[in-house]
């Protein structure tokens, strides 16, 4: 027990503020990626969310098919006008290396630049569910997590 609350005196003064510190609004701009499976109500909450933090949304498709990347550009714009889609080819039907390649290539860090990825989450009515949806998702979050000048954010949506 003496461990532990040693563990947690330490990561308290690590966290701890000092007093003469005076926190200012930060000097970033935002840009928030959604990556986007398709077209559905959770895909949706999710960049309307992006669009109240940023006004420099954009959508990432990852696809293996060219032609239906090009049916959904065309269900996108019509349906999620303003918001602009970049579709990234994916080969081998691979999602998150491609999805990260994406964000170094073409949106490398910048000093002043935070990205904020939004990520869509379907939240299923039973807990035996779970095991059947959001995997991709979950994928996604673990290879985000500890990204310089990102942040993730989830937005779940429940019917």
């Amino acid at each position: 027990m003496s461990f532990i609350r040693r563990e947690y005196d330490q990561v308290t003064r690590e966290l701890a503020l000092r007093p003469e510190q005076v926190i200012r609004p930060p000097a970033r701009r935002e840009r928030v990626v959604v990556p986007v499976p398709g077209l559905s109500r959770a895909v949706v909450q999710a960049v309307n969310f992006g669009r109240s933090l940023a006004d420099d949304v954009r959508a990432v498709h990852v696809s293996s098919d060219p032609e239906e990347a090009g049916r959904f550009r065309a269900d996108w714009q019509r349906q999620i006008p303003g918001v602009p889609l970049v579709i990234v080819e994916s080969p081998y039907r691979s999602l998150v290396t491609p999805f990260l390649a994406y964000l170094d290539v073409m949106m490398p860090s910048q000093p002043d630049l935070i990205t904020l990825v939004v990520l869509p989450e379907y939240v299923p009515r039973h807990w035996w569910d779970r095991l059947l949806y959001n995997q991709t998702t979950n994928r996604l979050r673990r290879a985000l997590v500890g990204r310089p000048d990102t942040v993730v954010a989830t937005v779940p949506y429940r019917r």
